[in-house]
C-alpha cells in the first residue's frame, strides 16, 4: 500500500495506526464520495419532475459504481471484517435525509421509509448487475427506473 501511495511503510503508520485504520479510510473516503453524488444530485433536481430525478439518482448510482467498481468491490469484501463505522453509518444517514427530502417534496408517503427502501433498491439492482459485468448501462438505467418509479407507486 505505501508503495502504491509513493511513501514509505513508517510515513504511512505515521498517519494510521493498523492496516485495518487504512482500510476503515479508504472505505470512508468512497462512502463520502458516493454520498456527495447522491446529494449534489438531488439538489440538482431540487425543483424537476419526480421522474426526471428519479432517472438522475439511479444514473448516479451507475455511474459511481462503475469509476470504482473493483475498487469498491474489494473494499466492500474488507468491510464485513471490520467494525461498524459510525462515520460511514451518518453517510447513509445524509443519503437518505437528502432522498427523503426530495421524495416528501414530491408527496410520497413515508418519505423516510422510502429512500431508504428506494437506495436499497437502486444499489440492489446496479451493484450485482456491474460486478458481473454489466457493460450496458444505459440498459442497465433503464431497467433500474421503471423499478424504482413502480415501487413509489409511479407509473414508469
Amino acid at each position: 500500500m505505501a508503495k502504491t501511495a509513493g511513501v514509505s511503510v513508517g510515513s504511512l503508520y505515521q498517519y494510521f495506526p493498523s492496516k485495518d485504520a487504512i482500510i476503515a479510510e479508504l472505505i470512508r473516503a468512497m462512502r463520502q464520495s458516493m454520498r456527495d453524488d447522491i446529494i449534489s444530485t438531488v439538489a440538482f433536481c431540487a425543483d424537476r419532475p419526480l421522474r426526471f430525478s428519479i432517472a438522475r439518482m439511479v444514473r448516479a448510482v451507475i455511474h459511481h459504481h462503475t469509476h470504482a467498481n473493483r475498487r469498491i468491490d474489494v473494499l466492500e469484501h474488507l468491510e464485513r471484517h471490520l467494525p461498524p463505522d459510525p462515520q460511514a453509518r451518518q453517510m447513509l444517514d445524509e443519503m437518505r435525509s437528502a432522498i427523503a427530502q426530495m421524495l416528501a417534496r414530491h408527496h410520497i408517503p413515508q418519505p423516510a421509509q422510502a429512500a431508504s427502501d428506494l437506495l436499497n433498491l437502486i444499489f440492489g439492482m446496479a451493484h450485482p448487475a456491474l460486478h458481473n459485468g454489466e457493460t450496458n448501462f444505459d440498459a442497465l438505467a433503464n431497467r433500474i427506473e421503471p423499478a424504482a418509479l413502480g415501487y413509489l407507486g409511479i407509473t414508469p
